[in-house]
């Protein structure tokens, strides 16, 4: 054997034979790994598309008229194409894969694309898409004439497509109705393949020609039964009235913090509630919605005696303020306002340099007189540009307009994009967003206090009396944050929510809020300060317990909320030793929307 391959190594054609075996070998692999796999794709790209065409042969009147296109896809073939397979394989292919037939000039030219695992034909069969002019969505007055900005460009990957191509359907848009609207863009590339856009159209209202148009110019809303509530930076409102320039003044419809007016004799734009009204409600505004609020003027006159004056000695240019003794006079209607609601809240008038005026909740023909140092409930007042919108609603607590500075949550958004204000669900509790931290968890306010469900029973949670101090402490027993730790979280559950660090406001007279020395402590359920959003009575009208507030200091006085008045006191520990649970927490920043629209009574609800 061995002389064999000698001899034939030797022969003169060996070199040569061996080079066309191998020549034959590789074009063997090559054929068998590559082409004969492509042939056959190819043969399945002839079936398809010979079987469309005998379905049109038997089916003509399907054809498309001139101008137009028909598609077939292999899914619906049936025994009009036999069944095509993965080369060498198994594997079906792809049943979107499709045969489309196109009527130009009277003639059918045809379009196949065929996806059989990694192979496909070489179509274009991608669409193009359809860039706009201007925003997605837009919103134009009532009767005005809607005009669509169109198409910036088509970008499509195989040449380019002249934007006036595109067909532009407003058809759906009437101006004469207030409603949202959708414009419909359409484009094909020469093969057919569709893009499509759409515009959100929102025709609406100015609030302030609403008002008008129902009430007439420089309208003030009086009587108990106003129909005049607005949603605004996902906060509920009542308007005040609409002034002489068509600009529109809303208060906040419940107390939004707890706060001391001022120091003795100071003035108001130095003051305690000034400050907070400008930088820290302010800023939890939207974003969005701030470029619809006005510099406005506000007297802060000193006044005497309750009523109705036309003169200002004293003001200051702000975004936020409160409402002046006038406004309030003004508000009634046989000697009742809308405004009288379950907590008291301060004017922005003193009676002297060491009282302010506060609002009543018995009588709606009186005003109290308050001590400037002690703390009170505040509802914000701000005034809105006469060119902001209404969307929806119609002005009632039920359906309250709703403007244009913000939308709703779409379902799957994140909690953690929502807005300050805004109600959500969470353990069956009511709360209120109050922002979120810098790791994306979000704060969360109760309007509800914690209560055992099944017994109808608040939480009740103190200090022991035989405490030397009462700095927050998890682990001291006796503490109310001991209570916090080791029974708040039995009234409420923890699955999404996160332990984080609460400051803990070291309650000072005479310092404003943003000057109080913090203490820090780490807990699943805390307590708001006095100043914080949503820390004022917020709760529903049958709900009368007094809760705790986190201000505190070593002298032995903490911070409490009379449920029967909304006003809030810093008194000695054992005055209400025990009291109930208005709970903060933080929940995890994957949280998303279910449903609901963030509303009192539509809160969202979260997965």
């Amino acid at each position: 054997m061995k002389d064999f391959w000698e001899k034939l190594r030797k022969n003169k054609y060996f070199k040569v034979v061996l080079v066309l075996l191998i020549i034959l070998l590789v074009g063997w692999l090559i054929y068998s790994l590559f082409i004969e796999k492509r042939l056959i794709f190819q043969e399945n790209e002839k079936q398809f598309l010979e079987g469309v065409k005998n379905y049109y042969d038997s089916n003509s009147l399907e054809l498309p008229k001139e101008g137009g296109y028909r598609e077939k896809r292999l899914s619906e073939m049936g025994s009009w194409v036999d069944q095509l397979y993965v080369p060498k394989k198994k594997q079906a292919c792809d049943g979107d894969s499709f045969v489309r037939v196109i009527n130009e000039d009277g003639k059918y030219r045809y379009v196949t694309y065929l996806k059989c695992g990694k192979y496909e034909s070489n179509t274009d069969h991608e669409s193009p898409s359809i860039v706009l002019n201007g925003e997605d969505s837009v919103v134009v007055h009532l009767n005005a004439t809607y005009e669509d900005e169109g198409v910036k460009e088509v970008k499509d990957n195989h040449g380019k497509i002249d934007p006036s191509k595109v067909k532009i359907d407003t058809s759906s848009v009437d101006t004469s109705k207030v409603g949202t609207y959708e414009v419909n863009f359409r484009v094909y590339d020469k093969n057919y393949n569709t893009a499509t856009a759409k515009r959100t159209v929102v025709v609406a209202e100015t609030l302030s020609a609403r008002i008008q148009r129902e009430n007439g110019i420089a309208y003030t809303y009086t009587g108990a039964e106003a129909e005049n509530y607005v949603l605004f930076s996902g906060m509920m409102w009542r308007i005040l009235k609409l002034d002489e320039d068509g600009n529109i003044a809303i208060i906040t419809d419940n107390n939004i913090a707890n706060l001391y007016y001022s120091n003795y004799g100071e003035d108001y734009k130095d003051s305690n509630v000034y400050h907070w009204l400008n930088d820290y409600f302010y800023g939890n505004i939207n974003e969005n919605s701030k470029q619809y609020i006005l510099d406005a003027t506000w007297c802060y006159d000193n006044q005497e005696n309750a009523g109705i004056i036309s003169t200002c000695n004293s003001s200051v240019k702000a975004k936020v303020g409160l409402l002046s003794v006038s406004d309030y006079e003004k508000s009634k209607e046989e000697n009742r306002s809308y405004l009288v609601d379950n907590a008291r809240f301060i004017l922005l008038n003193k009676q002297s340099d060491e009282e302010v005026w506060i609002s009543d909740i018995y009588n709606d023909n009186a005003l109290g007189n308050y001590n400037v140092q002690d703390l009170s409930g505040v509802r914000p007042v701000i005034y809105l540009s006469k060119d902001i919108y209404v969307t929806a609603g119609e002005g009632s607590q039920d359906n309250p307009y709703k403007l244009q500075d913000y939308t709703y949550a779409k379902e799957n958004a994140p909690l953690n994009s929502r807005l300050v204000g805004e109600y959500v669900v969470y353990s069956g509790y009511n709360f209120r967003i109050a922002g979120s931290d810098s790791d994306g968890n979000v704060k969360l306010v109760g309007v509800d206090l914690l209560e055992n469900v099944a017994e109808y029973q608040l939480l009740v949670a103190g200090y022991s009396s035989n405490l030397e101090k009462i700095t927050p402490n998890t682990q001291e027993e006796g503490n109310l944050y001991n209570e916090l730790e080791e029974k708040a979280i039995n009234y409420i559950s923890d699955k999404s929510i996160v332990s984080h660090e609460y400051e803990i406001p070291v309650y000072e007279s005479g310092k404003q809020y943003d000057q109080l020395e913090k203490q820090k402590i780490t807990l699943k359920v805390g307590l708001p300060a006095s100043y914080e959003m949503f820390s004022g009575l917020n709760m529903s009208a049958d709900n009368y317990q007094i809760y705790w507030l986190s201000d505190y200091n070593e002298s032995g006085i903490v911070t409490i909320v009379n449920g029967n008045n909304g006003l809030a006191f810093h008194l000695s520990v054992g005055t209400f030793p025990d009291n109930a649970i208005k709970p903060v927490i933080y929940v995890k920043k994957d949280l998303k929307i279910a449903s609901g629209k963030g509303t009192i009574l539509d809160p969202y609800y979260v997965r």
